[in-house]
């Protein structure tokens, strides 16, 4: 999932993210074209760059995130603030694991 800068990012902040999203779709088609060729060693190493780009972006927007957060505290903008926080929260993952006893037994599912 990609957000877009809104009007009121920079133009800079703009064609940052438009660069990003055309490299990733051009990686993507890469790695199609990889696999309908059968070439697999190929398909591999953009398969990688793609899961890493992926991963970099992902990193970047949560950056930016906590970046905007940190901004709006600094003004005292304490609901928009948190709401950043809180983007940032629903978006890492959620591990479940059960909680099991010294006998195996199920004590809990958090």
């Amino acid at each position: 999932m990609a957000y877009a800068p809104t009007n009121n990012a920079s133009d800079a902040d703009k064609n940052e993210f438009y660069e990003s999203l055309e490299q990733a779709l051009n990686l993507v088609e890469k790695k199609r074209t990889a696999r309908l060729n059968h070439d697999m060693d190929q398909y591999k190493d953009l398969y990688r760059q793609c899961k890493k780009s992926a991963t970099q972006d992902k990193q970047n927007w949560a950056e930016s995130k906590a970046i905007q957060g940190e901004a709006y505290l600094a003004t005292g903008q304490i609901k928009d603030a948190f709401a950043h926080f809180r983007n940032l929260r629903a978006a890492c993952p959620r591990k479940v694991s059960p909680i099991l006893d010294d006998h195996g037994n199920l004590i809990s599912y958090k």
